[in-house]
């Protein structure tokens, strides 16, 4: 009963965050209306634009507005074009998340953004380059949008059996300049890049917002911490932390060859020392998430009925529903049922996946680990061996299959390995081929001990058993 109330007490902190930024409903926006809304709580003096101004019009415009006028990325001539030789130090940019207050500080959770600043800036030669300037990537519907559809009445007719609304378009937006009081948590000096380089990375920006139009939230791993080459993602997140971490690999990539961020020689800045890392929102889930089968009229009502009620406890409102928000106890028992099983939503490919969750469902107290960089590989075991401290374990299909077959396996081999010889000896009759069943117990044993679900393994112990099962019937 402890254990339960325990688990109550660590969901409900888990969700309150998500309930306290959720409190007030969105209005809901066209496509065209979301180009010029406001965008997260982190800029609530911004608005967003397509065209690109110099430098000069960017603030002033700012100092107009009161914030600054972030431009979408397009196409690569958004960033500002210098020689192909310049150098340019980059900076990664981290600060709080204002929505979530001050458990966004205990707990981790950073907004993160890609800083540029220009060596031996000229503005007589360079007058449409600004000294420093932003690059970075959010949901234009943020945390609304982000986190939770919108629960839409079902049209008969109309083949909708979900009446599902989401809000999460994202992009990459670019700024001519960079507030040094806004990045609260600061900027790491991370390398140097050239000119030529620059120019690749714009493009390549765009083909990530082309791939990732979407916000998604959620990663899927199977334990709370990255174990490097032992912990498996199942479902990987797109974030302002992914662009991030995606950004510094891409600029590493696109670079000199061999240079990656130390373009310029000994111009340019040092690599930190000390692990880059990334806020992630783990969920943990024992399997890989299972696809939802949305012409399944059952299936679909499930996902349906969980946003439903997701909705109402966060938003205060839901389709069936009156009196609005759930009091603290209809709250608490919604996180305790709902928190054995997950939605995530796939936007480019328009698929819900369910995942089943084992504790400690979410990784609330391990939301900023490592990012996995081409460069930042550390002597994890003090063996010389230089390993990615965010390097994952690869997906192999079965694998679920085949981690409960070891499992069963090593249970069955111990029980063996104590009671198999006293049980052949006594039992199996004496014509039968005593190297046969000694063969096929040696490879049993060896497949347990390895920890090996072959096919040898299962072959011995399907001989074992049969051999075992064969004579304990012929004695009856």
């Amino acid at each position: 009963k402890q254990m339960k109330i325990l688990k109550t007490e660590l969901l409900v902190l888990a969700v309150a965050p998500a309930k306290a930024f959720l409190a007030t409903p969105p209005k809901l926006l066209s496509t065209r209306e979301r180009t010029q809304a406001l965008p997260p709580p982190w800029k609530t003096a911004s608005r967003l634009h397509d065209q690109v101004r110099s430098a000069e019009e960017f603030i002033t415009e700012a100092a107009v507005s009161g914030g600054p006028l972030d431009v979408r990325i397009t196409s690569a001539a958004v960033l500002p074009l210098l020689p192909s030789d310049a150098l340019v130090d980059v900076y990664y940019a981290e600060m709080g998340i204002k929505a979530l207050g001050t458990i966004g500080d205990v707990v981790d959770a950073y907004h993160t953004g890609i800083v540029f600043s220009v060596q031996d800036h000229d503005p007589e030669t360079m007058p449409d380059v600004p000294p420093m300037f932003t690059v970075e990537w959010y949901a234009l519907n943020f945390p609304f949008g982000a986190f939770l559809p919108t629960v839409n009445p079902l049209a008969e007719g109309s083949g909708d059996i979900l009446g599902l609304q989401w809000e999460n378009e994202a992009h990459a937006f670019y700024a001519p300049i960079c507030d040094e009081t806004r990045w609260s948590k600061g900027k790491t000096p991370v390398g140097t890049v050239s000119g030529a380089t620059l120019a690749k990375y714009g493009e390549w920006c765009v083909e990530f917002c082309t791939a990732n139009p979407a916000y998604q939230a959620y990663e899927v791993w199977d334990r709370p911490v990255i174990v490097p080459g032992e912990s498996r993602r199942w479902t990987s997140s797109y974030t302002c932390a992914t662009f991030a971490e995606d950004s510094l690999t891409a600029l590493h990539d696109l670079g000199k060859p061999g240079a990656g961020l130390q373009e310029g020689g000994d111009r340019a800045l040092r690599r930190p020392k000390d692990f880059l890392r990334r806020s992630y929102v783990p969920m943990i889930a024992g399997s890989a998430p299972e696809i939802v089968d949305q012409t399944d009229p059952e299936e679909a009502q499930g996902v349906r009925d969980f946003y439903i009620e997701l909705s109402r406890a966060a938003r205060g409102k839901g389709e069936g529903y009156e009196g609005g928000s759930l009091n603290i106890s209809e709250f608490i028992r919604l996180i305790a049922d709902r928190l054995e099983f997950y939605y995530i939503y796939d936007q480019p490919k328009d698929e819900y996946f369910r995942l089943e969750l084992v504790k400690p469902y979410f990784a609330l107290t391990h939301l900023y680990q490592p990012m996995s960089l081409p460069w930042q590989m550390m002597d994890l075991d003090g063996d010389g061996v230089l390993t990615d401290p965010a390097r994952f374990r690869e997906i192999i299909d079965n694998e679920s299959f085949f981690s409960e077959l070891t499992g069963f396996a090593s249970e069955v081999g111990g029980l063996l390995k104590r009671r198999l010889p006293d049980i052949l000896g006594k039992k199996l009759k004496k014509n039968l081929t005593p190297v046969l069943v000694a063969t096929a117990v040696l490879l049993l044993i060896a497949g347990v001990e390895f920890d090996i679900p072959s096919f040898a393994s299962g072959t011995a112990l399907g001989i074992v058993l049969g051999v075992v099962g064969s004579q304990l019937l012929s004695k009856k």
